[in-house]
């Protein structure tokens, strides 16, 4: 509303008008108006100055997914969109988009049809063209991890676990994600503690905990090489392998909740210090197979099932919470050999006062469980 002053009945003023439209004028004094006596004006757009989003990128996406359509707009400098044909250029504000970045405008208009983002975060979009201002940031996107169901080690670009550009999906994997770490130059270090779904290390390969704690949520093959120097494993299914697989370092602690390698193929431990096994929710049968054992073996909490070591039968392990650590049986015990102590391993147990003739008396029983009680004469 402009307010003018009439002198003898005339009055003269200027206005500026912004809106691209039909307008219309008229005056009133309260009391009369110009009703039936307007004026019309033609707004015209001005010359291109910026760019505009016409329609926001989406604010959640999935990292690899295409995003919905979003648009950027030329216009005057009163947001009026122009039919110029510049090319309007989107870029990320950390990382990289994927997709066709580059659209030539059409009346004024470029539509992003194809973008991707690949890394998990949170990101915001910022259109430019040669010449015109900048649309500044958009609102906030969220990138959400990928649901690939399989996540894999490429070692792109650092040794880093927790870097999304060293993963094929482009982001870090996550508990709900399959993981497979084939043979690299680049080897895997984790610098924070970590979940994944299920492992597979693949020969050639060696993982590296780094003093952090690596939690599997199933299962986990281990053909290559896990460095748990100071670290502590938890494998809520089972660890297996069908090759040599090594778990090496000085101490380490690993928590299985199925069993540890078969008979045919056990994991082999070149561990130097003392590695502390939790193995509590084992079924009753053969369920701990090592080879190769140099350091210390700690047994924390009651291991229902058999361990076989070097290729020999050991005691049935804290039945009844003993946790103790018996004499190994020869593996041709099941054709009449003979028990034999192999002082090279040391054992460590947490419980005190166990009697030597106690011992005795849980090997006899073990004795009876391995001629034919225990179905580990199947397996």
């Amino acid at each position: 509303t402009t307010t003018v002053t009439f002198t003898s009945g005339v009055a003269t003023s200027t206005a500026k008008l912004y809106k691209v439209e039909t307008a219309i004028l008229s005056v009133s004094d309260g009391t009369i108006n110009s009703s039936g006596h307007t004026l019309s004006v033609v707004v015209s757009v001005a010359a291109k100055s910026k760019l505009l989003f016409a329609t926001q990128p989406a604010s959640s996406v999935t990292a690899g997914a295409t995003w919905t359509t979003f648009t950027i707009e030329i216009t005057d400098p009163y947001g009026n969109r122009t039919s110029d044909t510049d090319n309007v250029t989107v870029a990320a504000s950390s990382g990289s988009l994927g997709g066709t970045t580059t659209k030539a405008a059409v009346n004024g208009l470029a539509s992003f049809t194809d973008i991707t983002y690949n890394t998990a975060g949170s990101i915001t979009v910022n259109g430019t063209a040669t010449g015109l201002t900048s649309t500044g940031a958009s609102n906030t996107v969220t990138v959400n991890h990928a649901t690939s169901g399989v996540a894999t080690w490429t070692g792109a670009v650092s040794t880093d676990w927790n870097d999304p550009l060293n993963w094929d999906i482009g982001s870090v994997p996550s508990a709900t994600d399959t993981v497979l770490i084939p043979d690299t130059a680049t080897k895997p270090v984790l610098s924070s503690n970590v979940s994944v779904s299920s492992l597979t290390v693949n020969s050639g390969q060696t993982l590296s905990i780094g003093g952090k704690t690596f939690t599997v949520e199933s299962s986990a093959q281990l053909l290559g090489t896990i460095n748990a120097a100071d670290s502590v494993i938890i494998i809520k299914g089972n660890l297996t392998t069908n090759s040599p697989g090594t778990i090496q370092g000085t101490n380490a602690t690993l928590t299985v909740n199925g069993y540890v390698g078969t008979i045919a193929h056990p994991i082999n431990i070149d561990i130097t210090g003392t590695l502390t096994i939790s193995a509590g929710g084992m079924n009753d049968m053969v369920s701990i197979s090592m080879t190769g054992i140099t350091g210390a073996i700690n047994f924390q909490g009651s291991i229902p099932g058999f361990v076989m070591t070097n290729g020999h039968v050991m005691g049935q392990i804290g039945q009844e919470n003993f946790r103790t650590l018996l004499e190994q049986v020869e593996s041709s015990l099941f054709g009449g050999g003979d028990m034999r102590f192999t002082p090279s391993m040391s054992i460590v147990t947490t419980d005190a006062g166990v009697r030597p003739m106690f011992i005795l008396e849980l090997v006899g029983e073990l004795v009876r469980k391995v001629r034919g009680l225990n179905p580990f004469l199947l397996r």
